[in-house]
C-alpha cells in the first residue's frame, strides 16, 4: 500500500487487478463460450426465418397454380 493512500483506494486497485488478469484462462474461455453461443443461436434463428419464408412462398405458389388450373379447366374450353 502506498503511503498516503487510503484503504479504500487499495481495495479498488487490488480488485481491479484481479478482474483484469484471467484466472488460468477461465475469463477468456467464458467469453469465447458466450460468443460461440450467440453465433449458434443467430444461425439457428436465421435458418428458421428462411425456412418459414420458403414454406410461405411454396404455399403461395401452390395456391396460384390451383387458381390457374381452376380457371383453365378442359370443360370450359369445350363450351367455347
Amino acid at each position: 500500500m502506498r503511503r498516503g493512500s487510503s484503504l479504500r483506494e487499495y481495495r479498488c486497485e487490488s480488485q481491479f487487478d484481479q478482474l483484469s488478469k484471467p484466472i488460468h484462462g477461465e475469463t477468456i474461455m467464458i467469453l469465447d463460450d458466450v460468443l460461440f453461443g450467440v453465433i449458434i443461436v443467430g444461425l439457428g434463428l436465421c435458418a428458421a426465418h428462411f425456412r418459414g419464408e420458403y414454406l410461405r412462398w411454396r404455399e403461395e405458389t401452390r395456391m396460384r397454380m390451383r387458381h390457374i388450373n381452376g380457371l383453365s379447366s378442359p370443360e370450359d374450353a369445350d363450351s367455347i
